[in-house]
Formats: structure tokens, sequence, C-alpha cells
């Protein structure tokens, strides 16, 4: 294999877990609107009630941009371009890889590889 091929499946690997933190903060943020919009009284009741609205508005254009920026990366990651099966074959490979890299001494590749795998940047 060549450092290419490696590095992209390293830096493929750290997109998707990217991908995962959007997804958990873009149904965080589903849920704070939900939450502001059964607390949201008629219009010009009281100042508390502007305040509101105008959180849910800034609320909700943040949740678009989230939602634009969740389907920029799915459309640019290699995780969602290849089937499951595929995704984990190469995962099982890049382990297998590791293994026979740490007892030939490149073990920079190694941890490149776990921190990956754990969603942290590579060096």
């Amino acid at each position: 294999m060549n450092n290419d091929f490696i590095q992209n499946a390293v830096n493929n690997l750290y997109q998707a877990n990217e991908l995962m933190a959007l997804k958990a903060e873009n149904a965080r943020l589903q849920a704070e609107v939900e939450r502001l919009d059964t607390g949201i009284q008629p219009a010009g009741s009281n100042d508390a009630v502007g305040r509101a609205v105008n959180v849910l508005l800034e609320k909700e254009k943040e949740i678009a941009l989230l939602q634009a920026e969740v389907e920029r990366l799915r459309a640019a990651s290699f995780v969602t371009a290849v089937p499951v099966e595929q995704y984990e074959r190469l995962r099982k490979a890049g382990d297998d890889m590791a293994k026979n890299l740490t007892h030939i001494g490149w073990n920079i590749c190694v941890d490149a590889w776990k921190a990956a795998k754990e969603g942290k940047p590579t060096e």
C-alpha cells in the first residue's frame, strides 16, 4: 500500500467521525428548537416572547447551516461512497496492517491509524 492510500483512509475516518459529531450537534439543536417552540406564547404578549422568537430564529438558521455542512460532508465522504462491507474490510485491513507495522518498528503509522479510528486529527 502506498502512503497516500493510507493517509486518505485515515483522513476519511477522521471525516466520518466529524460527521457523527455534526449529527449529534444537529440533534441537540433540533431538541433545543423544539423546547423553545413549546414554550413560546402568542406574539406581542411580552418581551420574553420576542427574545425567545429571536433565539428560535437564530437556532433555525444554525440548524440549516449544520444540515448543509452534513450534506457537504456526506457528498465528499469516502465512508458514504462505499458499501458498509467495503468500509469494514478497510478497517480490518488497517488493523492488520497496524499489527504488521508494529513488528517492523513503524509505530508512527500505527499511532496515526489508531488516532484516525478515534476521530483524532493526524499530524
